[in-house]
């Protein structure tokens, strides 16, 4: 009986040059189909989408760490708009301030009428700021929080001093709403360690208020001498003495058209 012998044949050896030369040659002439245009499309724009939210979110808690009041929220200068000559003036200083170096800042005293718009103004330029650590504190808010926090005295947390050291190394920090409290010894005395603070450090702090700066009741005779002498040795005076917003022509007819719509 014969033996078969079956010979197999061998499938000759590709080099890795020659697979990488026909792969090449394949991708070249490859063309996209309609489905995998529209696949890497909805990639790209997920991927931005991505992007967009997170740049927000990160926006976002930077805000609220200013602590920016949320009627305030995603204004800045670049989208502020102004309806008069010295208002427009104010907004280009407080552009050109920001570069500064903050031992070379002045503190700026921002005073005027209600409706005038300095909270508005102030709060978009924190957030146009992004060169600085800022924080806003109406001074009713300041005062609360170390009455609440720290007396009577407790010793199981952040000090006063804590506190006051805190807000002391705030590189841009701006005081609110000055004149509204009672103006006692104690805000007085408190008012006067945490600026004085601020003045040992060359920081600079934006006070605004609906008070003149002189005069009864002023800034002054609310903060006292001693607070506004340590503001005053380096200090800029921006009174915001034009028109009130609250009573343009256009707030006047959105309020007639609300007050029709309810009351017809």
């Amino acid at each position: 009986m014969t033996d078969l012998v079956v010979q197999q044949k061998k499938s000759p050896v590709k080099k890795a040059g020659d697979v990488f030369e026909n792969l090449m040659e394949r991708f070249k002439n490859y063309q996209p189909t309609p489905e995998d245009i529209a696949w890497e499309e909805a990639l790209q724009k997920e991927e931005t989408e991505k992007n967009r939210r997170a740049a927000l979110e990160a926006e976002e808690n930077r805000i609220m760490r200013m602590r920016i009041p949320l009627r305030y929220h995603g204004l800045t200068l670049d989208n502020y708009q102004t309806s008069y000559k010295a208002h427009e003036d104010v907004i280009k200083f407080l552009r050109t301030w920001a570069n500064r170096e903050t031992s070379d800042m002045e503190n700026l005293i921002i005073h005027g009428p209600p409706g005038t718009g300095k909270t508005h103004m102030v709060c978009a330029f924190l957030q146009w700021c992004h060169r600085y650590r800022t924080e806003y504190w109406k001074l009713s808010d300041i005062i609360r929080t170390v009455k609440n926090n720290f007396y009577p005295y407790k010793d199981d947390g952040e000090t006063e001093l804590h506190f006051i050291k805190r807000l002391a190394d705030i590189p841009i920090l701006v005081i609110d709403e000055i004149g509204r409290q009672g103006g006692t010894a104690f805000e007085g005395s408190f008012m006067f360690d945490l600026l004085d603070d601020r003045y040992d450090n060359l920081l600079p702090t934006i006070l605004i208020s609906n008070l003149p700066v002189e005069g009864e009741p002023s800034m002054t005779s609310y903060l006292g001498i001693s607070v506004m002498d340590r503001i005053n040795e380096n200090s800029l005076d921006i009174p915001c003495e034009w028109g009130n917003y609250r009573e343009h022509d256009d707030v006047v007819d959105r309020t007639r058209t609300l007050e029709g719509e309810l009351c017809p």
